[in-house]
């Protein structure tokens, strides 16, 4: 996941914000931040990623979002949008990695 949201962070410096897959990732990571913390609440014990959510993930989508709004191209539904389908099969990806990782190291 970090490997995406770094390159995202990169186009979106590159384009002073406009990169769609930028605007997308720093949609859906704000909804990111909620799964991490869901999950953590529904199984009342530690998961992975939320101790970094909140204190590093959540403050910097917050204020990614205020630089994009203050340049008079804040966040869209489209952009929400865009996040789901961005986000969701690379959060997939991720699980899907780390259980082949574990496997592994089991056997």
């Amino acid at each position: 996941m970090g490997v995406l949201v770094g390159f995202a962070c990169v186009r979106g410096a590159q384009t002073a914000g406009s990169s769609r897959l930028y605007r997308a990732v720093v949609a859906g990571l704000g909804v990111h931040v909620g799964t991490h913390l869901g999950a953590t609440v529904l199984a009342r014990r530690y998961t992975a990623g939320v101790v970094t959510a909140v204190p590093v993930m959540l403050p910097g989508v917050i204020a990614a979002g205020r630089d994009l709004a203050r340049s008079g191209t804040p966040l869209r539904a489209r952009d929400q949008v865009m996040g789901a389908v961005v986000l969701v099969p690379a959060a997939f990806v991720c699980h899907f990695i780390v259980r082949m990782a574990m496997r592994r190291r089991a056997n």
